[in-house]
């Protein structure tokens, strides 16, 4: 998990700040990013799926919404 966390941070240097945290027990992690220039907001996001999707995937890990929208929080 830190290793993700390192590696967004150096791919994606100057654009944005990248916080990891999440359930290390059950392998589940939360990257919180934030663009540090707003006029590269899109620069950023272009960067953000694929490398995520791609890192996951070489693990043969799986993406959840685990704070998912539901009835109880409309």
């Amino acid at each position: 998990m830190d290793a993700l966390t390192k590696d967004f941070r150096e791919k994606c240097k100057g654009l944005g700040y990248t916080v990891g945290y999440g359930h290390i027990a059950d392998g589940n992690l939360h990257l919180n990013i934030s663009c540090l220039d707003k006029t590269k907001e899109s620069e950023l996001e272009g960067i953000i799926e694929p490398f995520i999707f791609e890192y996951v995937a070489q693990l043969k890990g799986s993406i959840s919404a685990e704070h998912g929208l539901g009835l109880m929080k409309p």
